[in-house]
């Protein structure tokens, strides 16, 4: 099966049988998102919370409300409706105890998809640990790890529990 890589600052959706992957999320949020009646998938690794403040030119993807706007404009694009998200990371691995990164990147980002009607279904955010997550769109499982350990299950969509 395909894997492919989201690198700090992309967003992509697919309607393919893929693995999107990305690592080394430390104080960013990787957001995956899905709507599993129409297999539409994402994930977008978001590094600053709020937007961009040249928005007029054009989206800075590293910017939480420019990257979750563009996420969700090309996964309803491909016929998403009803879009579901789990959210990984914001962890102060730099053990800086006056951050104020973390916090903001997942408030802004739970906020922009509340603002969106975005049901946040699992997460695993905080804390101080590097982390890392693995969408496979063909099981319908997002999966995560912390720092060198195994990859765990955070989330799977299932058409009978909904």
């Amino acid at each position: 099966m395909e894997e492919i890589y989201v690198s700090t600052g992309e967003v992509f959706v697919t309607k393919h049988k893929v693995k999107l992957k990305t690592e080394g999320i430390g104080s960013c949020i990787a957001v995956v998102s899905y709507d599993e009646t129409e297999n539409v998938g994402a994930l977008t690794h978001i590094m600053h919370a709020g937007s961009w403040r040249q928005k007029s030119i054009h989206y800075n993807t590293k910017y939480a409300e420019d990257a979750l706007e563009v996420m969700l404009y090309r996964m309803r694009r491909l016929g998403a409706k009803q879009i579901e998200a789990c959210l990984v990371g914001g962890g102060n691995v730099l053990g800086d105890l006056n951050d104020t990164v973390c916090s903001s990147n997942i408030t802004s980002v739970r906020d922009i998809l509340l603002h969106n009607k975005i049901k946040i279904v699992a997460q695993a955010v905080g804390g101080s640990v590097r982390r890392g997550v693995c969408f496979d769109i063909s099981c319908s499982t997002v999966y995560y790890y912390e720092g060198d350990s195994e990859a765990k299950i955070l989330y799977q969509w299932n058409k009978s529990q909904n």
